[in-house]
């Protein structure tokens, strides 16, 4: 009994210490892009800015430096993506495409727990259309 009473105060610990994350990080706290230069709140100027503004308040929180797991910042890092290898970037584009219409993200416990999170359609089609753009600029 006692070793769930602590598996679930470590779950709770996690929870927290996640959340303390995101907040801090919506709060406008500076992270830095692969060029040194401070970015208020996200991701430098190198994207347009309704790409820009959909990966600050929908991304961030897990697709960053300080994201909340190591899966996410592996997956997709939206801080040093534009600095990627250009196959690289392309195969990372084309990837954001497939888990964007294949509704992967956020993942469904993350909507569950926070519903704001949920990528509306017009959001989607935003990071879409941009990264099918980049990806074809890019293979010219």
């Amino acid at each position: 009994m006692f070793h769930l009473i602590i598996k679930s105060m470590k779950k709770r610990a996690v929870l927290i210490m996640g959340l303390a994350i995101v907040a801090v990080s919506f709060q406008g706290i500076a992270l830095t892009n692969r060029g040194g230069q401070d970015v208020k709140a996200g991701v430098s100027t190198e994207y347009p800015e309704a790409v820009k503004k959909v990966i600050d308040s929908k991304c961030l929180g897990c697709h960053s430096p300080e994201g909340r797991s190591e899966k996410a910042k592996e997956a997709l890092n939206w801080m040093t993506l534009m600095g990627l290898e250009k196959s690289v970037k392309v195969s990372k584009l084309d990837k954001i495409v497939e888990v964007l219409d294949k509704g992967e993200m956020p993942p469904k416990k993350m909507i569950e727990m926070h519903p704001e999170a949920k990528i509306s359609e017009a959001d989607s089609k935003i990071l879409k259309d941009w990264a099918v753009a980049t990806a074809d600029a890019l293979m010219k």
